[in-house]
């Protein structure tokens, strides 16, 4: 099964955001959350 980087990245990136809440972005979280 082929999978889309890209569309997994960005299913990352919305996890990241839920998971940190108002946090998300902000340089104490990290690199994750700025791919």
């Amino acid at each position: 099964m082929e999978i889309d980087i890209l569309d997994f990245i960005e299913q990352c990136r919305d996890l990241a955001k839920q998971a940190l809440g108002k946090h998300a972005g902000e340089p104490a979280s990290g690199g994750f959350a700025r791919w």
